[in-house]
């Protein structure tokens, strides 16, 4: 019946016409159909059964309009529909078919059904037939079909049809869905409220980064099941009492699973929503969405897993009549324009009838049509073939995936199939999801060969370097110098010394020592020893460099008198380098081994106390030599060495250079603000450096176009932190000389295990990679179960080779838990990093996060239970949480609730200053009445507030600038610590200043006062109050 007036859309409706106005032009939901023809076709009986088709059908000459904001549907008069008529070649034929389907339709004034009619030749012809989705689902082709056929055969033969009229029109429907539904619904929707309360969105791997509004642009690749492999599924689900859907859609489920690494997985399926029997021949838009919800924690075997899925299926059929669009709303009103709402994986299977369309006296064939819409992340729809064999669709959007990962995807599939047929009982974990050909490629970008390299341990081969080019320079520090010789006359003193005090292999002797030649002095003089070389920082507070002393069993420590009362409670003989004076200088008549101790580097820990990371001398000189010939080193090359001598890093920037015969050069203790490090580049002539990324930038800042002070740059190193492609971007950007690399690499895998030099093709990356292996390295992403995560998925990146650490120090559960057997080198072990990372398309790695809460902040490596650990321990601490915020700068902030009343942060900063180093106190303090939870009662991390002037407490009252100078310096602070509350006596470096940003404030007091202050004025004078004398008296 024909409605008056304007009549209400569907709920289904009513959302394509949202994201219609949303994204007007769009072409996603046009639903294309060709038929091609052969026979003497009668054109006009074709046209008329088009044209009684759309009369019959009112929703086909609908047109959807907005009153005031609300859309209405209006039902126009039956009229022709066109049937343009047009001649092509066959080889033209998908070109104008694509080209009609990149025309949208205009709801508000255009029919959602047209046709053309394509001419081949007397006896061919193609009809499209394209319907907006607003009008029309799958089951209404079946429904076109059925009448066509009839309407055809009655215009060809000059009868009327013989068609029951229909009881309902869409409308009806539409008018009837709303009538009463809350009521109608409402124990419907509270079983949807419990189901799919605590959603969170799917998050496939994909390899772009997801743009803020959905791009439809989507194409398909086949899941091809052979009807082999389709019955026994089949069989395995009748023996669960579970469908076929129910078998495809529980594997679907694992296999998204697998790629996000989730336990909560929810898939939309669709259900026909021809409800009331009524609607049944109707054509529209009748197809409802339910959201199948899957649990799989646990790790249960399939069947045990089929079993819920089938259960869950059940129960959300008994509940399929709330509409979609109602769920959205109610679990989503703030639409997320970028993916689509509730679920973003799809699933359905349906029957093929064979031959839908026939036309009396013609060969009809249905065409597929080259054209995708992607409505999800991953769509995937299976139909049953005659011979009982299955055709998978699997549907995805451009904008995210690249074909390659498609056609990847769908062959992890298939294989994920075949494995559950084979191993039902089988774990979700244990069952094979990547075929043999990608686990090939997998190994093969695992495993890096290595270079043929000199045998022997670093002292040896030291040795003979500096018995080549005796007369070269070797390190250069302040001012200092020492030739090859000269270094290794000294190291040979202090290795004679510490032997005569009955040190070598597998003891341990400390360094308290500043950046300087004699450091360098007592790094190769321990080793030759055949000692452990054991760094530490004398900025530590004595208490750590105690504990750090005790826990290592230093048999010694090597120091400067000034230091030398930091060590008197431990019981370690204190060595100076002028002790050993009147040693021999010989070279030393002892071997050290390779499997000898080299050295410990201590690395923060979660318990609260750093770990002791041990490596052995082949270890260091197999990568001594590796790096250099992996970072082009030779002895032509000067290569600056900016690292804390208490990091690892310091040895691959000291170690690799010396054995290659190049000079290295030492930045001085005082931090180098960056206009000076540009100066240092120029003077030295510094052919290869490397700094964290953050400094990397600050020094970007400060250089021009071809700057002529990197004129001698080979290389530049970042690496210690995350590097972007920005970084390499505008390396290339300023035409700078020299070749950009980044690094990744932790202390237990011997310092810098993977490696990207980066090229134009990373330039226009949204992420730049960490590379591949090293040689003589095996970098593995491996999943929880320990197989190889596919290319594209997230995994744990695990380290193998010779160089892996001989573990933590006195630590046997954390290394048996961090060091784990290597399953592709027997005897041999691997690393786990704790790192996310993943395999990517061309065999480079990439970097995702840490799979902990260990972080980075300026190339320091933190644990954040580190710092908690010491809080939690204060009796003024009820509880403690500490995060890292970008402010914009990366700033550790600790979040505490008092054991009573306000909390003391000058008494907390304090303690924390008097056991841990000064890059573990957090910089920002907020006081909290609780930390938030989740529900499963766990810091809800996310929650915390970002520090402000309404939430933060001040340790010290604050007080107010005095002068112009004061003010103005004041307020440069707060721009740069975006801190609010600045007295005049707090410490730059103590509110969340560090070397990076006092580089900035630098260059604003030179903006805004016109006055020159150096580095060395702002870290003597650290507080607004003293650093305004300072100006005033200049």
């Amino acid at each position: 019946m024909t409605m008056p007036g304007d009549l209400p859309l569907s709920f289904s409706q009513e959302r394509l016409w949202f994201l219609d106005e949303l994204r007007p032009g769009g072409t996603e939901y046009l639903l294309p159909l060709t038929l091609r023809v052969r026979g003497k076709l009668d054109v006009a009986a074709l046209s008329c059964s088009l044209d009684a088709f759309v009369a019959r059908h009112e929703v086909l000459r609908t047109r959807y309009r907005s009153r005031e904001g609300v859309p209405v549907q209006v039902v126009g008069k039956p009229q022709p529909v066109p049937l343009p008529i047009e001649g092509v070649a066959e080889s033209e034929l998908d070109t104008v078919v694509a080209a009609e389907l990149t025309v949208p339709f205009d709801l508000a004034a255009d029919l959602p059904l047209r046709a053309r009619l394509f001419r081949l030749g007397a006896r061919e012809h193609v009809l499209l037939i394209v319907v907006h989705h607003i009008a029309f689902d799958g089951a209404s082709w079946d429904v076109l079909a059925a009448e066509l056929a009839e309407l055809y055969r009655a215009f060809h033969a000059g009868t009327l049809p013989e068609l029951p009229a229909l009881p309902v029109q869409y409308a009806d429907f539409a008018l009837w869905q709303r009538e009463d539904a809350d009521t109608r619904l409402a124990g419907q929707l509270a079983y949807w409220r419990e189901r799919l309360a605590g959603l969170s969105p799917l998050e496939l791997p994909a390899d772009r980064p997801r743009g803020p509004v959905w791009d439809p642009a989507g194409a398909a690749v086949r899941v091809e099941v052979p009807a082999a492999l389709a019955d026994r599924l089949t069989a395995l689900g009748r023996s669960r009492r579970a469908t076929p859907f129910m078998v495809l859609l529980a594997a679907y489920q694992v296999f998204l699973a697998r790629h996000t690494g989730g336990t909560d997985i929810a898939v939309g399926c669709p259900v026909a929503g021809r409800a009331p029997a009524e609607v049944e021949g109707l054509a529209g838009f009748f197809v409802n969405t339910l959201v199948l919800r899957a649990d799989l924690g646990g790790d249960p075997a399939f069947t045990t897993f089929l079993d819920q899925v089938a259960g869950t299926a059940l129960e959300a059929f008994d509940n399929q009549d709330v509409p979609f669009d109602w769920l959205v709303g109610e679990f989503e009103p703030d639409r997320d324009l970028s993916r689509n709402p509730l679920v973003q994986a799809f699933f359905g299977l349906h029957e093929v009838p064979g031959h839908r369309f026939r036309l009396p006296g013609l060969d009809v064939e249905e065409s597929d049509v080259d054209w995708t819409a992607a409505s999800f992340d991953l769509g995937l729809q299976f139909e049953h073939r005659p011979d009982g064999s299955l055709t998978g669709t699997l549907t995805y959007p451009t904008a995210l995936f690249e074909p390659a990962a498609a056609h990847r995807l769908a062959a992890r599939f298939q294989c994920l199939l075949e494995s559950i047929a084979d191993h039902p009982a089988q774990r979700l974990s244990e069952l094979a999801l990547t075929p043999d050909a990608e686990l090939a490629l997998l190994t093969g970008w695992a495993r890096t060969p290595g270079y043929e390299v000199t045998p022997g341990c670093f002292p040896g081969l030291f040795a003979q370097r500096a018995a080549e080019t005796p007369d070269r320079l070797a390190i250069h520090c302040g001012g200092q110098e020492l030739t090859y010789a000269q270094l290794d006359a000294a190291a040979n003193r202090l290795a004679r010394y510490l032997r005569a005090s009955g040190l070598g292999p597998e003891s341990t002797v400390g360094v308290c020592l500043e950046r300087s030649v004699g450091a360098v002095v007592a790094l190769v003089g321990v080793l030759k020893s055949g000692a452990a070389y054991v760094p530490f920082d004398p900025a530590n507070p004595p208490g750590r460099l105690a504990y750090l002393a005790e826990d290592a069993r230093a048999a010694a420590v090597v120091t400067e008198e000034r230091y030398a009362g930091l060590f008197a409670g431990t019981g370690c003989p204190v060595i100076s380098l002028e002790q050993t004076a009147d040693s021999s200088s010989d070279s030393p008549d002892w071997t050290v081994e390779p499997d000898h101790l080299a050295y410990v580097i201590y690395t923060s820990g979660s318990t609260g106390r750093p770990k002791g990371v041990q490596i052995q001398h082949g270890s260091y000189a197999e990568h001594a030599q590796i790096i250099a010939r992996e970072y082009g080193i030779t002895a032509a090359d000067r290569v600056l060495s900016l690292a804390s001598l208490a990091f690892d890093g310091s040895l691959e920037q000291i170690g690799g250079p010396l054995l290659a015969g190049a000079s290295v050069v030492l930045s001085d203790p005082l931090f180098w603000e960056p206009e000076e490090l540009a100066g240092r580049l120029s003077r030295h002539r510094i052919t290869s450096v490397n700094l964290t990324p953050a400094y990397y930038r600050e020094l970007l800042g400060v250089l021009t176009p071809r700057d002529p002070r990197v004129a001698c740059l080979n290389m530049v190193n970042v690496g210690a932190d995350v590097v972007t492609a920005e970084d390499a971007r505008r390396w290339r950007e300023l035409r700078l000389p020299g070749r950009f690399l980044a690094c990744y690499g932790p202390t237990e895998a011997t310092i810098s295990s993977v490696l990207h030099w980066a090229d134009d093709a990373d330039l226009d990356l949204p992420s730049l990679p960490i590379g591949r292996p090293v040689a003589a390295t095996s970098a593995y992403v491996l999943d929880p179960a320990g197989a190889p995560a596919p290319v594209g998925v997230p995994g744990e990146l695990h380290l193998g080779g010779l160089r892996v650490a001989r573990g933590y120090l006195r630590r046997p559960a954390l290394t048996a838990d961090k060091f784990v057997p290597d399953p592709y080198s027997t005897g041999a072990r691997l690393y786990r990093t704790g790192d996310r990372a993943r395999f990517r398309s061309d065999g480079t790695i990439e970097f995702l996060g840490r799979l902990d809460r260990q972080v980075k902040i300026r190339g320091f490596r933190i644990e954040l239970g580190e710092i908690e650990a010491v809080l939690d321990a204060h009796p003024a601490v009820r509880a403690a949480a500490v995060v890292v915020k970008d402010l914009p700068e990366r700033t550790l902030v600790a979040y505490v609730v008092a054991a009573a009343g306000e909390p003391d942060f000058a008494a907390l900063r304090a303690s924390l200053r008097s056991q841990l180093p000064d890059y573990l106190v957090p910089a920002q303090w907020v006081a909290m009445p609780a930390l938030p939870l989740t529900p499963s009662k766990k810091v809800d991390r996310a929650a915390l507030p970002d520090p402000s002037a309404d939430n933060a407490v001040r340790a010290e009252p604050v007080a107010e600038p005095t002068s112009a100078v004061e003010h103005a310096l004041a307020d440069i602070w707060r721009e740069v610590l975006r801190v609010e509350d600045i007295s005049v006596h707090d410490d730059f470096f103590r509110i969340g200043g560090h070397s990076l940003l006092a580089t900035r404030v630098l260059a604003r007091i030179r903006k805004k006062l016109g006055v020159r202050v150096s580095l060395r004025d702002l870290f003597a004078a650290r507080t607004v109050a003293e650093l305004a004398t300072v100006i005033e008296r200049a």
